[in-house]
């Protein structure tokens, strides 16, 4: 299992996450979807969220829609090397 394949699974939905976690800033996209989900930071953990939660494809989408401004900016960086970033997300709070 590989993070592509994350990819290849949650692109249909969220194709900036998808574009992300593939690039230079996976190890970001990856941490984001793993919290999202409510499990552990692997791919294996990811894809047997994505096909055992009803609702996970719905969590992913919700994600791009919060963050899409940041995915954007990370997916237009080319160096990791020039950023410093620390992201908090809160999924139990109510909108």
């Amino acid at each position: 299992m590989s993070w592509t394949e994350i990819s290849h699974a949650i692109e249909h939905v969220a194709p900036l996450i998808g574009s992300v976690v593939t690039g230079p800033y996976g190890v970001l996209a990856g941490n984001l979807i793993s919290k999202a989900l409510g499990v552990s930071t692997t791919p294996e953990n990811v894809m047997s969220a994505l096909q055992s939660d009803p609702t996970a494809m719905d969590k992913i989408k919700a994600l791009e829609d919060v963050h899409g401004y940041l995915l954007s900016l990370l997916n237009n960086l080319k160096s990791p090397s020039k950023i410093n970033l620390s992201i908090t997300v809160d999924f139990n709070r109510p909108n």
